[in-house]
């Protein structure tokens, strides 16, 4: 099955093109001619069922004529699943954070570098430096609102994910003045993940994005930091960076076999066949101009307010949990 990227590739493009070749059979061979246009979360997806496949025993090859001076994100290399992810030196004026493997690992060795009392406190500073480089340090409220969504992801990632590698990467892009910001791992998926704590009873893994999207949801139920670098927040991470983005841009995330995005008061779902969970923001700079660290501060507050209105967590439907994050 001979497949070629079309000239836009955005979710909807690789939602349908992945549940194509995810049901094939035999050899598949990608080709991405230079023209093409992607979306980070795209390529991410599509990665993701590439590697699904290739462990099934079915070869995958990918053809490019991306030109590597202008494909900096390193699209080719990521899809053909290269252990050696190439380290772009950026030239002045660039944002662009190739896509780029970190482990449990490498989080543990920074913090011991770094003398850190924690290692979520590295993940924050790698946070910080992420931010600043996709905006480079021109707006203290985009690098402040970016590094809280990047902390909050990565946190959640390796905390419930059960997976000892992200993939990341991000890109400004200075034409439509919009930061994405791309998360993968392979881990167990969210409904598992608040499988573990026993209050919650997720009937789909479209019922779990939703409420764990919903304030005060975690899939463990203790709030501790604890000296070994462990820590358990109070559910509303995941809550503050999705109303964030929905309100200053896209908010998407699959799970397993579900797909959801929000933007502003509009939702669309889909079937997937991720394995693991993959996060996308896209955020516009020009309206999160307007938001700054007092906007978190509501944001905290309307979600403490939604979870007071909700009595029995465990008995939220989809429907009443989408209420609540899109309010």
């Amino acid at each position: 099955m001979v497949i070629e990227l079309p000239p836009r590739f955005d979710t909807l493009s690789a939602l349908d093109l992945c549940s194509r070749i995810f049901t094939s059979a035999g050899s598949i061979s990608i080709e991405i001619r230079q023209s093409v246009v992607y979306d980070l979360f795209a390529a991410c997806y599509l990665q993701n069922v590439i590697s699904q496949i290739r462990q099934s025993g079915r070869s995958v090859k990918i053809e490019s004529s991306l030109k590597w001076s202008t494909e900096k994100m390193g699209l080719a290399n990521f899809l053909s699943g290269s252990n050696a992810m190439v380290t772009v030196q950026n030239s002045p004026g660039d944002r662009i954070l190739p896509f780029t493997k970190l482990t449990k690992s490498d989080l543990i060795a920074l913090a011991n570098q770094r003398k850190a009392a924690y290692v979520p406190d590295t993940i924050e500073q790698e946070s910080s430096v992420y931010a600043s480089l996709l905006t480079q340090g021109k707006s203290e409220n985009h690098e402040f609102a970016l590094s809280y969504c990047i902390e909050e992801i990565l946190r959640n990632a390796f905390q419930h994910s059960d997976s000892e590698e992200i993939y990341l990467g991000g890109r400004y892009n200075a034409v439509a003045s919009r930061v994405e910001v791309v998360f993968a791992d392979k881990g167990r998926g969210i409904k598992k993940s608040l499988g573990r704590n026993s209050a919650i009873q997720a009937s789909s893994e479209l019922h779990a994005i939703r409420l764990a999207l919903h304030p005060g949801i975690t899939g463990t139920s203790r709030f501790e930091r604890t000296l070994q670098g462990h820590w358990e927040n109070a559910g509303y991470g995941l809550f503050m960076t999705q109303r964030l983005c929905r309100e200053n841009g896209i908010f998407e995330l699959v799970s397993n076999d579900a797909y959801l995005r929000l933007s502003g008061n509009v939702e669309s779902e889909a079937s997937a066949q991720c394995g693991g969970t993959i996060v996308g923001l896209t955020i516009d700079l020009e309206v999160l101009s307007r938001t700054t660290k007092k906007s978190l501060k509501v944001f905290l507050v309307e979600g403490k307010e939604a979870k007071l209105k909700t009595k029995d967590i465990a008995m939220l439907n989809s429907l009443q949990a989408l209420g609540i994050i899109s309010k």
